[in-house]
């Protein structure tokens, strides 16, 4: 979903639920879940910088929103990536209480978190 104007994404944004709900679709579809040196990684990349800042703020990551280096004639695009212990716990805390993640998101999330521990 790309957010158009600004009354889209506060209306959006008041329903609680339809947003944790629409964050892990987003999660399902965009983002990546690694273990490098034991260390958990959550890797979420998109055109759309408002998605990803309203990802970074409902689970509130300590993080900077990365502009991608353009590669070839693809849209410009952004970048959520953490390997922090702070970072990888909300981000596990939040898909854990949202429980919605499926099929080989929902295996990737769950062997990098079997690999963390």
């Amino acid at each position: 979903m790309q957010f158009n104007n600004e009354s889209q994404y506060d209306s959006i944004t008041k329903d609680i639920q339809f947003v944790k709900s629409w964050i892990i679709g987003f999660i399902n579809g965009e983002g990546s879940f690694y273990t490098v040196k034991n260390a958990h990684r959550f890797v979420i990349e998109h055109t759309d910088i408002k998605a990803l800042s309203l990802i970074k703020e409902d689970i509130n990551l300590s993080v900077t929103i990365a502009k991608v280096k353009i590669r070839g004639n693809r849209k410009q695009t952004y970048c959520i990536s953490t390997t922090s212990k702070e970072n990888s716990n909300k981000v596990i805390q939040f898909i854990e209480n949202n429980n919605q993640l499926q099929g080989y998101k929902l295996k990737q999330f769950n062997e990098a978190r079997t690999r963390k521990k």
